[in-house]
């Protein structure tokens, strides 16, 4: 077997004025504080230790930090992070104006100590979901480097403390992010997740691990490679939605790439998992999971086919009816990649009888849909089908893309263009009437598209301008039309 040139491929797509196009990354980082309810109790709790602590509370903290000794320690741990698991306005900027940040840092070095070790975390993290300079305060104190020694403790807790800090940390910035990979925490953080049990680990874990592997810019992949079989496994056992939406979001992160990047996910074997996930009853879960397979339609044929091979194409066409905008792009972005593909593949997509849809969607929707489905039909019409051709004129296509003529963005309208005149120069060729006309060129002056192109001579852009030129010259300029014109200019006497 000849092995697959996919440069070839991209090149041949290209010369059909096929586009395969990155979605925009919409999801952001994510941080949140630690407000867990439930206390721990390793150590007995004195009596004026209170449940909560106000900024008025503060003199008395400082003046136990100033004492020492591993009770009074304690008790300023726990009270600064008590002060700041509050859900409205924590006193970030006072509690680090106050310097107990370098005290914090100290403690977590505690290994004799694991409950002030854990308090110590818990107050980092929480500091950590603050502002970007909240963050930034305690980095540059060495902070990173002692939590991430903390994923190896010997005590879960505390191991779970660290995992959620340098999700907080990782979740501030692509610059933070990059910091903590560099670091080498990665690896370490996927075996906090492999090696547990406890749910609250898993979740917490998997969701530190979204934070490193996503953001604008990627991160290099040579860092977060090491991740993907971690993630689809996590995708492929749990269950809990937002666990689920991480995971999804990192993978989708993971595949936007080379083939390379989208075959190390595909030979994971998620895919089937990530199918059934675009019936998910939450569109946090469906919107990730069609963007993952929505990228192994931009890689090689074969990464395409995969999404045909398990099954993807009827829930794709199910989520063209989500309630959701965003889901319901997603799929026309999709469906926009795989018509990029192989004649066979287009196929695919006309037996599931997608584009019904696509074209009413061309009438109903917002802009930043009807750009998808316009990608989508010239796309599938590009390939010179004649049968493509026809079955498009047949469903509609060409009222469709006529009515994206005056839409304002020159680039929707050039597409429209080329989807327009393969449908026209394939009914020309194969499917001209008994009377010579050509049926397609019929339905574009039937619903008004032909006024429509006449009034994109005079569009200010040149593409624009020399595409509508070249479709009436083409097919709208009868011989009746060109020979008076022919006679007009014969009878005129030009002098010079």
């Amino acid at each position: 077997m000849q092995p697959v040139d996919e440069e070839k491929i991209r090149r041949e797509k290209d010369e059909h004025n096929v586009e395969l196009r990155k979605r925009d990354r919409e999801d952001k980082f994510t941080k949140r504080r630690n407000m867990q309810p439930t206390e721990k109790t390793w150590i007995k709790v004195n009596d004026h230790w209170k449940q909560f602590y106000l900024l008025s509370d503060l003199p008395e903290i400082l003046g136990s930090i100033s004492k020492g000794g591993d009770e009074h320690c304690l008790f300023a741990a726990q009270a600064l992070r008590k002060m700041l698991s509050v859900e409205v306005d924590p006193p970030i900027q006072q509690i680090i104006d106050a310097g107990v940040v370098a005290h914090l840092i100290a403690w977590l070095q505690r290994t004799d100590f694991s409950q002030l070790q854990f308090e110590a975390a818990w107050t980092l993290t929480n500091i950590a979901s603050g502002t970007h300079q909240h963050c930034h305060s305690i980095l540059e104190k060495g902070c990173a480097s002692h939590l991430i020694a903390l994923l190896q403790s010997q005590n879960e807790d505390v191991r779970e403390q660290a995992v959620w800090a340098l999700g907080n940390i990782g979740g501030d910035s692509a610059h933070c992010r990059d910091l903590i990979l560099q670091s080498g925490a990665l690896p370490m953080l996927i075996e906090c997740v492999r090696q547990t049990t406890r749910q609250t680990m898993i979740k917490n874990g998997s969701w530190a691990i979204s934070n490193l592997c996503r953001g604008k810019p990627n991160p290099q992949y040579a860092f977060v490679s090491c991740a993907v079989a971690t993630l689809a496994e996590l995708v492929k056992n749990q269950s809990e939605p937002e666990l689920l939406a991480d995971c999804c979001w990192a993978l989708s992160h993971l595949s936007d790439g080379g083939s390379d990047r989208i075959q190390a996910v595909i030979d994971t074997g998620v895919g089937l998992r990530l199918n059934e996930l675009l019936l998910h009853h939450l569109h946090n879960v469906q919107l990730p999971a069609m963007r993952t397979l929505g990228n192994f339609a931009t890689g090689s044929d074969s990464q395409t086919q995969y999404l045909i091979q398990i099954g993807a194409l009827n829930n794709i066409t199910t989520c063209l009816s989500s309630p959701k905008k965003t889901v319901r792009k997603e799929a026309v972005w999709t469906i926009s990649n795989i018509a990029a593909g192989t004649q066979d593949q287009v196929a695919a997509l006309l037996s599931a009888s997608v584009y019904p849809t696509i074209i009413k969607m061309l009438e109903t929707e917002d802009y930043e849909i009807k750009k998808e489905g316009v990608w989508a039909i010239s796309n599938a019409v590009s390939g010179g089908n004649p049968a493509v051709a026809a079955y498009f004129m047949s469903i509609g296509a060409i009222q469709g893309l006529c009515g994206l003529m005056s839409q304002k963005d020159t680039r929707m309208i050039s597409v429209a263009l080329d989807g327009l005149a393969s449908i026209l120069k394939q009914c020309q060729v194969h499917h001209t009437a008994p009377d010579g006309s050509n049926p397609a060129a019929l339905k574009v002056e039937e619903c008004g598209g032909l006024d429509k192109l006449e009034e994109l001579q005079s569009h200010p852009n040149s593409g624009v301008y020399e595409k509508v030129e070249k479709l009436i010259s083409t097919y709208f300029e009868s011989e009746e039309t060109q020979d008076g014109l022919l006679n007009l200019l014969a009878g005129q006497n030009f002098k010079f």
